[in-house]
C-alpha cells in the first residue's frame, strides 16, 4: 500500500494580511490621514471593549478626539446589532406566524419548542467560546501590547490538534508553519522557480488543435506566445521560507498520509500505519473484491480491441474516427485509495478507484458523456437540502408518523452491474436529446 504524501503542486499561499495603500493619492493628506484604525479590542478597561485606535500625531487634544471617536464607534457598532436582531424579530414573527396557519397545532408547539432549544444551545456555545477568548486575552494582554498579535506567526513546534480546515489524527504534532501550510488546501499549487517553457508550448498546440486554426492563424498565435514567453519572468514566490520548510518536511516523513477529506476542502493527517490498515480492512471485504494471480491489463485490452472492430467492420455501428477516441491509448493499472470520512466515528475511508490513463479510460469518458445528462432527472433524486424541503412542503404528517432518512453503507460496490445496466438502457431508450449528445 502507498501512502499518500504531499506533492509539491498540491499546497496554498496564504492569505494577504495588512496590506496597505497609500491614502494621499499623491495629494496633500488631510488630518483623518494621519489616523490609523485597527480592528481590534483594547483592554484597557475590562468591564469594556473599545474599537482601537492610533495617531501619529500627539498631545492631550488628539488623545480627547481620539478617546471620543472611540466611543462613537462603539455606540454605532452597538446600533447596528440592535438594528440586525430587531430585523432577525421580525422575521422570526412573519415565518411563525406561516407556520402557524399551516401546521397542526400540536406540531406547530413542537416546532417551537425545538426552535427555542436549538437557539438555547447555540446561544449557550457562543457565549462559553467568547468568554473563553475573552479570558485569554485578559491574561496575555496581547492586545494592549502589540496591534497586531493576530498577523504574527507563533513560531515554536507545538501540536495543533484541530481546526476547521486541518484534522490531524496523527501522532506527530504539526508545527505552526505546518498548520498554516495545510490549511491553504491540497489544490492550490506552489509557484515554480522558473516559466514553465513545455507547460506552455504543450498548452499553445492543444489550443491550435482543438480551435482548428488554419496554418496561417496557428503561426500568428505560436509568434505571439513566443514574444511572450521570452520576455516572461518566473512568478513571485507563494509560500514564505518557513512553508517551505515545513512543506519539504512533509514531504520527506512517510509516517503521515496527508489527504483530502471525503466531503468539505478540509486536509487530514494520519499515520501512514492507520491509513494502511483502513485500506486493507476495505480491501478484505471478500464479497465486493478479488485477489488476481496476474495483471489482467493486456487481456483486457485485446478484447477491447476485438469488439470495437467487430462494431467497426462487422456491426457496422460506429465509424473510425470513434474507434481511435475509444481505442485505449495507455496501460496504467487503476489506483484504489481512501478518502477519511472524519464526520463518522472512527474516520472509516470512502473507497476511491482511479481509472485516469488505465484501458477502459477513454471508454469510461465516452459514456460518462452520455449518461452523465441523465443524473437528476428521476423523481426520486434530491439535489440538497432545499431541494428537500421544497419537496416535502405539502406532506402533512399525522401525530403517529415521522420522516426518517437511511445511510446506505457501500453503496456503489452493492449495486449490481448486470441491473444497472439494464436500468441504464431503459432509460436511454427514452431520453429524446441522445442523438444530439452523441453528436456533440
Amino acid at each position: 500500500m502507498v501512502s499518500q504524501n504531499i506533492a509539491p503542486k498540491y499546497l496554498h499561499s496564504g492569505c494577504i494580511l495588512c496590506n496597505r495603500q497609500p491614502r494621499c493619492g499623491g495629494m496633500r493628506p488631510t488630518p483623518q490621514d494621519y489616523i490609523q484604525t485597527y480592528i481590534e479590542p483594547s483592554l484597557r478597561d475590562s468591564n469594556r471593549i473599545l474599537a482601537r485606535l492610533q495617531s501619529t500625531i500627539k498631545g492631550s487634544r488628539v488623545e480627547k478626539i481620539l478617546h471620543n471617536t472611540e466611543r462613537k464607534l462603539l455606540n454605532e457598532r452597538i446600533r447596528q446589532i440592535n438594528y440586525t436582531i430587531n430585523k432577525l424579530n421580525t422575521k422570526k414573527e412573519e415565518i411563525s406566524g406561516e407556520l402557524e396557519t399551516q401546521l397542526p397545532l400540536e406540531t406547530y408547539k413542537r416546532v417551537q419548542e425545538f426552535t427555542a432549544h436549538a437557539q438555547l444551545s447555540q446561544h449557550e456555545k457562543t457565549k462559553t467560546r467568547q468568554v473563553a477568548k475573552f479570558g485569554r486575552l485578559v491574561s496575555s494582554g496581547r492586545a494592549d501590547k502589540d496591534t497586531n498579535w493576530r498577523c504574527k506567526e507563533d513560531k515554536s513546534a507545538h501540536n495543533i490538534r484541530d481546526s476547521r480546515w486541518v484534522k490531524n489524527l496523527s501522532d506527530r504534532p504539526l508545527s505552526s508553519n505546518e498548520q498554516s501550510l495545510l490549511e491553504k488546501g491540497l489544490n492550490f499549487a506552489v509557484t515554480s522557480k522558473r516559466v514553465q517553457v513545455t507547460d506552455i508550448i504543450t498548452a499553445t498546440e492543444s489550443a491550435i488543435r482543438n480551435a482548428r486554426l488554419g496554418p496561417a492563424n496557428a503561426e500568428e498565435l505560436r509568434s505571439r506566445v513566443s514574444a511572450s514567453v521570452i520576455s516572461a519572468k518566473p512568478p513571485q514566490h507563494n509560500l514564505s521560507k518557513a512553508e517551505f520548510t515545513a512543506l519539504e518536511s512533509l514531504k520527506k516523513n512517510k509516517d503521515i498520509a496527508i489527504l483530502p477529506a471525503d466531503k468539505g476542502r478540509c486536509t487530514v493527517v494520519l499515520n501512514s500505519t492507520d491509513y494502511d490498515k483502513k485500506a486493507k480492512e476495505l480491501l478484505g471485504d471478500t464479497k465486493t473484491y478479488t485477489t488476481l494471480n496476474k495483471d489482467p491489463t493486456s487481456g483486457i485490452k485485446r478484447k477491447i480491441a476485438a469488439k470495437l472492430n467487430q462494431f467497426l467492420e462487422k456491426d457496422k455501428v460506429i465509424d473510425i474516427k470513434l474507434k481511435h477516441q475509444l481505442y485505449p491509448t495507455s496501460e496504467t493499472i487503476p489506483t484504489f485509495y481512501g478518502l477519511p470520512k472524519v464526520h463518522k466515528a472512527s474516520v472509516p475511508l470512502r473507497a476511491i478507484v482511479s481509472s485516469i490513463g488505465s484501458v477502459t479510460y477513454n471508454i469510461a469518458k465516452y459514456l460518462a458523456k452520455i449518461v452523465g445528462p441523465l443524473v437528476g432527472k428521476s423523481k426520486h433524486h434530491i439535489w440538497n437540502s432545499k431541494d428537500f424541503a421544497e419537496k416535502i412542503q405539502g406532506i402533512v404528517l399525522d401525530a403517529d408518523e415521522t420522516i426518517t432518512s437511511f445511510d446506505v453503507t457501500a453503496l456503489f460496490t452493492s449495486i449490481p452491474p448486470a441491473d444497472a445496466v439494464l436500468a441504464v438502457r431503459d432509460v436511454l431508450k427514452e431520453d429524446k436529446t441522445l442523438s444530439y449528445v452523441l453528436s456533440y
